[in-house]
């Protein structure tokens, strides 16, 4: 199986490339709000010998972050797998989910990944290794539990006032997440939002 994960929730993009056991990764900064990523994207693709015709499935990190990023992200998975269908009706590739904080997790490591939701409030979304122990909510005020790794990908905004350990998600992260458990893959994915609109 060939899998292509993609986060774009932070500034500090990341994909990588799962393929015969193997895991290739890239990451760069993502300030456009342009297609150029989707340049570095397939030219990564071509340097493996890769097209996205052949990818049978997609991983995308939904959030919380940048919701125009993630939403790319996510529609270029979706056109991808639409074309692919048209093309080859016999292949059924797929697109899913995982909360972008699960490429901050590492195994053995239970970890608060948290981040600035604006207005006084944090987001909020705790693992154990691969294991989705709280999804992502909303918290006027951090508690974490002990024992806890807190990292988070707002580093700029909130790491000072939180002691929170950098962490842009990874993409490579994601894949292999996937794979210690499927059952937090997310079907028809979509970008997580928390906050209300702002009026």
């Amino acid at each position: 199986m060939t899998t292509l994960a993609i986060d774009k929730s932070t500034s500090r993009a990341s994909i990588a490339l799962a393929k015969d056991g193997a895991i290739a990764e890239i990451s760069f900064e993502d300030r456009g709000k342009g297609g150029e990523w989707v340049g570095i994207l397939l030219k990564f693709l071509a340097e493996h010998g890769i097209h996205t015709a052949s990818i049978d499935r997609f991983i995308i990190g939904m959030g919380p972050g940048s919701f125009a990023g993630t939403r790319a992200a996510l529609a270029f998975a979706q056109g991808a797998v639409a074309a692919a269908a048209n093309s080859a009706p016999h292949r059924t590739p797929a697109v899913y989910g995982l909360p972008s904080g699960a490429g901050c997790t590492e195994d053995g490591l239970k970890t608060a990944v948290i981040g600035d939701a604006r207005r006084g409030l944090y987001w909020v979304n705790l693992w154990d290794g691969a294991n989705e122990v709280e999804p992502c909510h909303l918290a006027s005020a951090l508690s974490i539990p002990a024992g806890f790794a807190v990292k988070t990908s707002d580093y700029a905004r909130i790491g000072a006032r939180t002691g929170a350990q950098e962490c842009p998600p990874s993409a490579k992260r994601l894949v292999e997440v996937a794979a210690a458990n499927p059952a937090a893959l997310v079907q028809e994915p979509l970008p997580i939002y928390l906050s209300p609109a702002v009026r």
